[in-house]
């Protein structure tokens, strides 16, 4: 009986040059997919969390400009006017977009009497709170925190805290001196607009 003789090399079984690649590639493990899935949770979730800030810091930064923007239009009022104009906050922690936040009287004192929460903002619900929440300015340029047209003016600080759902930044718009200079603050570390905390930083605009 003859021995049986090696087929020639053309007729051996030839492995293709990709069979070795694909057995190493296919597919991955459920640990591997669990790994995988939890990496993009995170990296999804941070990402949330560092766009959720900044609209938070650019909708509480632009509510401040417009509280010293409107503030700015009643200072200048009581001369032009021969009057004086009694400003009045209602500070709040659940203010929709659309909700009174401050009034002048006489009416005549701005353009709007009745300064409201922009309906642009993309989160709410925004919080604002005063450390006074009334006072006058007079004919001489001057203001009073006691409210009272007839008091004498005040070196007393009057803030306007403002934040978006109680969360950082805490964005602050202060009336210095009697002739209620503004000027503009920022806390970065804390959002409680309603409490007795103030900006830490008043050299930012």
């Amino acid at each position: 009986m003859k021995a049986d003789r090696p087929l020639p090399l053309n007729h051996q079984k030839r492995s293709h040059p990709y069979s070795n690649k694909r057995r190493k590639i296919a597919g991955f493990s459920l640990v591997e997919l669990a790994i995988a899935i939890s990496a993009l949770i995170i990296l999804t979730s941070i990402s949330l969390s560092l766009n959720q800030n900044e609209i938070r810091s650019s909708d509480s930064h632009a509510l401040r400009n417009e509280i010293a923007a409107w503030l700015g239009e009643i200072a200048m009022a009581p001369e032009n006017l021969n009057t004086t104009c009694t400003v009045t906050f209602q500070p709040g922690s659940q203010l929709l977009p659309g909700a009174a936040i401050a009034s002048v009287q006489p009416s005549t004192c701005a353009t709007q009497s009745t300064l409201r929460i922009p309906g642009n903002t993309r989160l709410t619900p925004f919080q604002v709170g005063t450390s006074q929440n009334s006072w006058v300015y007079t004919e001489r340029g001057a203001i009073s925190a006691s409210g009272s047209a007839g008091a004498s003016s005040t070196n007393t600080d009057i803030i306007i805290r403002v934040s978006v759902g109680g969360q950082p930044p805490l964005r602050c718009v202060r009336l210095s001196g009697i002739m209620g200079l503004i000027r503009f603050g920022v806390n970065s570390a804390n959002g409680d607009a309603m409490g007795n905390t103030l900006c830490s930083d008043w050299r930012r605009t």
